[in-house]
């Protein structure tokens, strides 16, 4: 199998790894030894750290001065000494089920069918902010905030380690100093103990998939949490971060999509398919005849990979769109537009307004001034088109056909072979795969689109019913947590 494309900030990534790989694996082992952590999972968060500095042009805090370093050890010092002789009351708690909250409209489009069919189960709610939106009243909220100090049974070996590493700060040949990687991690790894400080879960729920991330989870097992099981709400990419997800149960939209998260650690996946997909699915009227021929799905969350790249990328594909459209005035044209409940920040008021200027006069209509919600124009056309984003995978559930453009190699979707993938097109390329997935009606397309639908995008009629028969199978087969059992304790 060949390497995998990656961005130069993937490259980059790599190599000061790879540079400084002694140091930062004797980090990790010494790390993951102390908290009894799995040391890949510590590593992978290592990485990840290194792709975030890369991609947002912080490398000059990977070799931080003396007086830099020396300001960080007095703060992580503060806080650890602080968690030792003032340590912070937190409330406690047991639930049967600890919802890992992250997003305004996360209860309701993933858990709330949940654990309204499982009568009986205590629920709570972990959160970051005092009061999480969208959480009905009446669920207990634990709110975890990321300034906190750490409970006092692991201050001391937060500060041992991080003296150890501040003493053993290696010459300034290094491109990234260790030290720095361990501030990183201890803050995390204290951090994540104040999560679950106090509180006791059969299992913790999660569809958190901007969480995922090396140590989270699996200092939550360490710490006392019985069961994870996770909910995949996106498509997230392999190579963008390197996750090392440790999990009981992942409850992924395809089979197709586990290679996406590295690292995935888990007892069983169980392929669901998309929980908002279906919901909008099942809401919907009986199909009727088409209402366009082609669906374009506007994208305004895709980060720029490289300088402008992806920008420029998407701009191609929506001039070609307009082109089409111009020289095809009788096939029947909708852009989805998204996001758009509220102001949108200016970088994609930017882009937006640059796809407008591009297709005035084309004959585009936008859904927006039509009315129409995202599911709905997807559901209602012959074709959908997307430039980067996941939605396209959902066209397969309403039983459309779907056609990626990608002028730019956008490396956290697979590759596909066949006709639903367009790599670096001309517009005469876009212009003929467009017609011919608008014209051909063989069986064998048709079939074609149903095999890659199932493999990534799941056709499950009801994927919260999967869910939560999973959990009740779980928690049946694990006692609950009696109310005299204590916080585990590190020795």
């Amino acid at each position: 199998m060949s390497e995998p494309w990656l961005p130069a900030r993937a490259l980059l990534a790599r190599r000061l790894w790879d540079e400084n790989r002694v140091a930062l694996e004797d980090l990790c082992a010494g790390i993951a030894e102390a908290f009894r952590l799995p040391v890949d999972a510590v590593a992978a968060t290592v990485k990840r750290r290194l792709m975030m500095d890369v991609s947002e042009g912080r490398c000059g805090r990977l070799r931080p001065s003396l007086s830099q370093a020396f300001a960080s050890l007095l703060w992580i010092t503060g806080t650890a000494i602080l968690s030792l002789i003032a340590p912070r009351r937190r409330s406690t708690g047991r639930a049967d089920i600890l919802l890992d909250q992250w997003d305004a409209n996360v209860y309701a489009d993933f858990y709330q069918r949940i654990v309204e069919g499982l009568p009986g189960r205590s629920v709570a709610v972990l959160t970051r902010v005092a009061e999480p939106p969208g959480i009905p009243a009446g669920i207990p909220r634990h709110h975890r905030p990321w300034k906190t100090l750490y409970p006092r049974r692991i201050a001391w070996r937060v500060l041992a380690l991080l003296w150890r590493a501040f003493l053993r700060r290696r010459d300034a040949q290094d491109s990234v100093d260790s030290f720095y990687m361990a501030v990183i991690l201890l803050r995390k790894i204290g951090t994540y103990h104040a999560d679950v400080d106090g509180l006791q879960a059969r299992l913790l729920l999660s569809c958190g998939d901007n969480y995922f991330e090396g140590v989270r989870y699996a200092v939550y097992r360490h710490a006392g949490i019985d069961r994870i099981d996770v909910i995949q709400n996106a498509m997230r990419g392999s190579l963008s971060n390197d996750v090392h997800l440790y999990a009981d149960t992942y409850f992924a939209q395809g089979e197709a999509t586990r290679p996406m998260v590295p690292g995935l650690t888990v007892e069983r996946l169980v392929p669901v398919g998309s929980f908002r997909a279906a919901a909008a699915r099942r809401a919907m009227p009986a199909a009727g005849p088409p209402r366009f021929d082609i669906a374009f799905i506007e994208q305004l969350f895709v980060s720029d990979l490289e300088g402008n790249n992806s920008r420029a990328g998407y701009d191609c594909v929506v001039r070609y769109l307009a082109r089409f459209a111009r020289a095809h005035p009788e096939l029947r044209i909708c852009l989805v537009t998204r996001g758009t409940g509220g102001q949108l920040p200016d970088d994609r008021a930017a882009r937006r307004q640059a796809a407008a200027d591009m297709l005035e006069g084309s004959g585009v209509q936008w859904t927006s001034e039509l009315g129409l919600g995202s599911y709905a124009a997807i559901a209602t056309s012959m074709l959908v088109i997307s430039y980067n984003s996941t939605m396209a995978f959902e066209a397969a559930l309403f039983g459309r056909r779907f056609l990626l453009c990608l002028p730019d190699k956008i490396f956290h979707l697979s590759a596909i072979d066949g006709p639903a993938m367009l790599c670096a097109p001309s517009y005469e390329d876009f212009e003929r795969r467009v017609l011919d997935l608008v014209t051909d009606q063989s069986a064998t397309l048709q079939r074609y689109f149903e095999d890659l639908g199932r493999q990534w995008m799941f056709p499950c009629d009801d994927p919260i019913a999967v869910v939560r028969d999973r959990i009740a199978e779980e928690l049946a087969a694990s006692p609950p947590v009696p109310a005299h059992v204590a916080p585990p304790v590190l020795l």
